[in-house]
Formats: structure tokens, C-alpha cells, sequence
């Protein structure tokens, strides 16, 4: 197929140029060392782009599972895909719930320290995942029924093998698992889709900005408002209209902790910020 598509040099890049080039850049980096978590994150992003192209390629086939998918999403996020930009979102947010779940299951096997040394499997991802509906949308997302029709189960067999080459020991040395979004996501969604990276907005704030701000409007509250405990006070409700990563509602989080410790409720530190989450 790729032979009689070089006879029209311009439909060959429009339907297959993107697709080809990133199989191309897979296969001559297959032997390369791969530890660091920005060399995984693009790697993944290739495949996961190779997986939306099959799904845009499965065309009427690719409906009927979709449709069901498409239900059970709309209602786990609490949203509407509508229109030609609603459906290319909704297949963009499906692929990449599909890898990110993939990703975060491998990190769980390798915090399980009897798991640690098995091979990654993604048809037992779904049992690791804590996230209710990342969990129920990866399950959807690998059953039988939807992958055939959608041919997705032969990339995730690639992305699995990817997974289970990489060199842990070095990996997990330059990778913090609470900071999976910043080390992972970020770089991901810039190679998998940076239009739509830039539609939504998803940009990086660094660790050390968000724990300023956190921290001048925490003493704001104390020393303006006459607030003694700042974001502590159950009175203070804190409102993240672009929460994103969620980076400013952990931090706040974390300075509440230290807060309560600091009164010498190291007991209770967990419950009071589980309250105030």
C-alpha cells in the first residue's frame, strides 16, 4: 500500500506522510537506551499516535465501539463531545487515556515490590489503576470487542515491549512518581498533539513558582486579612478555575500539612487534610 501511494506523492503525504515518518523514527531508535522519562514520554506519544490512526482509519467499524465509549466518557467527565472538533477531541482524550493508563499501571507494577521484577502486561493494567475512571475507561477501552474493530491491540503490544526494555534502575532515579504529570504528561502531550496542547492551555508552571504564590497568598490572608491560620482556615475556600495538572491544589495541600504539623498534629495531619481537600 505504501509502494502504490508513492505514485501520488501529495495524498501519500496527507493520508500516510505523519504515520510513516513516526514508524520510520521507531524503527531506528528500537536499540537505542532508553531510561530517561522525556525519551519515554515521546515514544509513547508516537505510538499513541499511530493508535489514533488506526481508529480515524477504522472508519464506519470503529462506530458502534466508539459510540459505547464515547457514553461511558461523556459521563465519567461530566461533558458533551459535539461537532467535528468534539469528536477529534473526544478520539484525542480516548487515545491518550489509553497510553497514560498504560503508564501509570507500569509505575504501580514497579512500586509493588512483589510485582517489580514481572514483565508488564497491559491486559492486567486495569487491576493496578486507582482511579475510578481511568480504571473503568481502560478496562472499556481493552476489551476484545472494542480493540478488534479498532486493530489498537497490536500498538499496545509495542508500547508494552517498550515499557518492558526500559532500564528501571536509571528511570526511576530521575523520575518522582508524585510528579507524574510534570515528568510524564507534559512531555507526552507535547509530542502526541501540541495543537491541542495549545488549545487547552496545558502548560508546565514550575514547582518553585507555584510554592511562591502559594505561599505570598497564604501570607497575605495572615497579615492583610487578619487570617492567623491563612489556608488553613476552613473558611478559606480555594478556587482553581484552570486547575490543569492540579499543581496549585496540591501545593496548597502540602503547606496545610506543614501547618498542622508545625501545631503538633502530626497524628491527625492526614484527616485534617483530607477535610480540607
Amino acid at each position: 500500500s505504501f509502494w502504490e501511494l508513492t505514485a501520488h506523492p501529495a495524498k501519500a503525504q496527507t493520508q500516510q506522510g505523519p504515520a510513516f515518518e513516526d514508524f520510520l523514527a521507531r524503527v531506528l531508535l528500537h536499540n537505542a537506551p532508553l531510561a530517561d522519562p522525556k525519551d519515554l514520554a515521546a515514544l509513547l506519544a508516537s505510538y499513541a499516535r499511530e493508535a489514533r490512526h488506526r481508529v480515524q482509519a477504522a472508519g464506519d467499524a470503529a462506530t458502534a465501539p466508539l459510540n459505547t465509549l464515547k457514553t461511558s466518557l461523556e459521563k465519567a467527565l461530566g461533558l458533551t463531545f459535539d461537532g467535528d472538533k468534539g469528536e477529534q477531541f473526544f478520539r484525542s482524550t480516548l487515545v491518550q487515556t489509553l497510553f497514560y493508563g498504560m503508564f501509570a499501571a507500569w509505575v504501580l507494577q514497579h512500586e509493588n515490590a512483589q510485582a517489580q521484577n514481572e514483565k508488564f502486561d497491559w491486559k492486567t493494567a486495569a487491576h493496578s489503576l486507582h482511579v475510578p475512571m481511568v480504571s473503568a475507561l481502560f478496562e472499556q477501552l481493552t476489551l476484545p470487542s472494542k480493540l478488534k474493530p479498532l486493530k489498537l491491540a497490536e500498538v499496545l503490544d509495542w508500547a508494552t515491549d517498550a515499557l518492558n526494555r526500559v532500564d528501571k534502575a536509571t528511570f526511576f532515579k530521575k523520575f518522582e512518581a508524585d510528579r507524574a504529570v510534570q515528568y510524564f504528561y507534559e512531555p507526552f502531550l507535547e509530542s502526541f498533539d501540541p495543537e491541542l496542547r495549545r488549545e487547552l492551555g496545558v502548560w508546565y508552571t514550575p514547582e518553585e513558582i507555584v510554592r511562591y504564590q502559594v505561599e505570598r497568598v497564604d501570607h497575605l490572608l495572615q497579615t492583610e486579612l487578619g487570617i492567623p491560620d491563612g489556608l488553613a482556615d476552613p473558611n478559606v475556600v480555594v478556587l482553581d478555575p484552570c486547575c490543569g495538572t492540579g499543581a496549585y491544589l496540591v501545593e496548597v495541600l502540602r503547606l496545610i500539612g506543614e501547618k498542622f504539623k508545625a501545631q503538633g498534629a502530626d497524628a491527625m495531619t492526614a484527616h485534617h487534610i483530607k477535610q480540607a481537600a
